[in-house]
C-alpha cells in the first residue's frame, strides 16, 4: 500500500457524519456497523483473506 491509498477510519467516519448531522455518535456507530453487515451479505466484502503470493 503507498501512502496515497484511501484508509477508511470507522471513529473517523463516526465523527464525520456526526458533525454534520442531528444523530448521536451511538445511533451513527450502529448504522455503519449494518452498512458493513449489508454488504458482506452482498458480497462486496469478503472476510477471506486473498490468495497473493
Amino acid at each position: 500500500m503507498d501512502n496515497n491509498t484511501p484508509v477508511y477510519d470507522f471513529e473517523d467516519a463516526i465523527n464525520f457524519i456526526s458533525e454534520r448531522c442531528d444523530t448521536s455518535k451511538e445511533i451513527i456507530e450502529t448504522i455503519l456497523m449494518l452498512e458493513e453487515d449489508y454488504m458482506r451479505s452482498i458480497g462486496i466484502i469478503s472476510d477471506e483473506e486473498p490468495d497473493i503470493k
